[in-house]
């Protein structure tokens, strides 16, 4: 689900975002926020819209007892592969 910036295509520049997102039992998305800055707020910002496109997600597998479930994403144009 992840767009990335045409400028960053050619590019990356060692951009990193780090993005959580906090995920109800049902796989709803609760809450996505961003952790750290890469520094580029088109990147940024794409990584937050990537993580809204992708939801809802699978249920929490019945192992996790909490009601909701906080994951952290990286996002790095170089590693992108769309």
């Amino acid at each position: 689900h992840w767009v990335l910036p045409e400028a960053l295509v050619a590019k990356p520049g060692g951009l990193e975002a780090v993005v959580v997102a906090r995920i109800r039992r049902d796989g709803s998305l609760s809450k996505v926020w961003l952790e750290k800055k890469s520094g580029n707020s088109r990147l940024d910002a794409s990584a937050i819209r990537a993580v809204e496109r992708a939801a809802p997600f699978p249920p929490l597998p019945s192992v996790v007892r909490d009601r909701e479930h906080e994951v952290g994403l990286r996002f790095k144009p170089e590693d992108f592969n769309g």
